[in-house]
């Protein structure tokens, strides 16, 4: 596992680090431990996220996206499984409505 720095100019902070540009940034690299992005780099965070690897940007360490139904527990997922499947609930006829 390796630390990876993105970054458009080499810092102090990408000392000992595997440096990329952003600017050509594709895909998440293999077997990465961890990322640090110097700038705004959404989808660069956004990747290395949801491919579960920490992730820095600007200093600050960013955390994983969270499953709301994992969060709550088993319940939760019980229920989210439900209305997932759940059919929408028929529509009320008002006064007036013609029959079709």
């Amino acid at each position: 596992m390796s630390e990876v720095f993105y970054g458009i100019t080499l810092t102090p902070a990408a000392e000992g680090k595997r440096y990329q540009n952003p600017r050509f940034f594709t895909a998440p690299i293999p077997d990465v431990s961890r990322v640090h992005i110097e700038g705004d780099w959404p989808e660069i965070a956004a990747a290395y996220l949801a491919a579960g690897v920490d992730v820095v940007v600007n200093g600050v360490a960013q955390p994983a996206p969270v499953n709301e139904a994992e969060a709550f527990g088993a319940a939760a997922q019980a229920f989210a499984e439900t209305q997932a499947e759940a059919k929408p609930a028929p529509r009320r006829r008002a006064k007036g409505d013609a029959d079709e």
